[in-house]
């Protein structure tokens, strides 16, 4: 039996550069981070030797080729695993929320699943992200970019850098005391709703093609946060928040909505001093950068729930083993 535990991320900026058909051609840009609320998956031996998947719903199959949730299904072909139970959970909805769930869920599966038919099985942060990937784009077809894969492996604060052939990771490292300050001017808040992502994605990756010179700019965007960073600086967090923001809603229709631009605005009337819709648009989380102890302000404006929650460190982990 193993059970693995990998954090869910929030994209600050230039999100979409992550997709192949933009950096074949440019080099994409993310900055995120990773946050204390997971996706578990556990494995274990079945006596019976037929399959049962447990997540939001249950499935008893005698092959994998038999799953229908198509992420499961894909990484136990992809491993040729029978005769096991596996079940998820997660500490939000398990999809649509703009934290990634779906690609954590895969990273954490594909840990599970290597560390069950090898157990020791060590995997670098980067290939475990690629593996994922590999899976969730290639093997299931999902238009996903690479950011989400990497942010739940690596875990932390971060700098991608997307190229043609290669991956570059850099963590942003701050001092405790900014990390602190940094987490403090951050407001979740839960827009009560869920939505699929793939078909806002394939218009994303469309219009990405289309017109470069948006995604260029978002790209921009997550330099020079990355840059500020790096030199202690986060005071324009906010502004740049705003302008990432203000160039997604260029990409697909759907990625917004009057109501949500409503929220939007309430949020900025009541102290924020930028945010954005977290993920592929169209509902889940909005993330509000704002002075601190305007949560309660930003709250009652909107009326919508803040989710606490902090930047995890980590990245996906094997959390017991037997």
């Amino acid at each position: 039996m193993i059970f693995t535990r990998t954090p869910l991320r929030i994209s600050l900026a230039g999100g979409g550069t992550d997709m192949p058909s933009f950096y074949n051609t440019n080099f994409g840009a993310v900055v995120s981070f990773a946050i204390n609320k997971y996706v578990y998956v556990g494995v274990n031996e079945r006596f019976t030797r037929n399959i049962r998947v447990s997540y939001s719903k249950t499935e008893l199959v005698s092959d994998p080729s038999e799953i229908k949730h198509d992420l499961i299904r894909e990484c136990m072909l992809e491993y040729h695993v029978k005769g096991v139970e596996v079940v998820t959970i997660a500490d939000v909805p398990g999809s649509g929320t703009g934290l990634g769930s779906s690609s954590s869920l895969t990273v954490g599966l594909v840990r599970a699943l290597s560390g069950f038919l090898t157990p020791g099985t060590q995997f670098h942060p980067h290939d475990l992200a690629e593996k994922a990937f590999e899976i969730e784009r290639g093997r299931c077809g999902y238009s996903v970019g690479r950011q989400d894969h990497f942010a739940a492996a690596c875990g932390g604060l971060n700098y991608f850098r997307f190229e043609q052939d290669r991956t570059i990771v850099e963590s942003l490292q701050l001092s405790e005391k900014l990390l602190r300050e940094l987490q403090s001017h951050f407001v979740l808040l839960w827009t009560g709703g869920t939505r699929k992502a793939g078909e806002l994605l394939e218009q994303q990756e469309k219009v990405l093609s289309a017109r470069p010179e948006v995604a260029v700019e978002m790209r921009d965007i997550a330099v020079r946060m990355s840059n500020d960073l790096r030199n202690g600086v986060i005071e324009n967090i906010g502004e740049m928040l705003d302008a990432n923001w203000q160039r997604k809603k260029q990409l697909a229709d759907g990625i917004t909505n009057d109501w949500i631009d409503k929220k939007y605005n309430q949020a900025i009337e009541a102290g924020a001093e930028g945010g954005k819709l977290c993920g592929a648009g169209g509902g889940g989380f909005l993330l509000f950068y704002a002075p601190f102890g305007k949560k309660n302000a930003l709250e009652k404006a909107t009326g919508l729930r803040a989710i606490n929650f902090e930047i995890e460190p980590k990245g996906s982990e094997i959390l017991w083993q037997k």
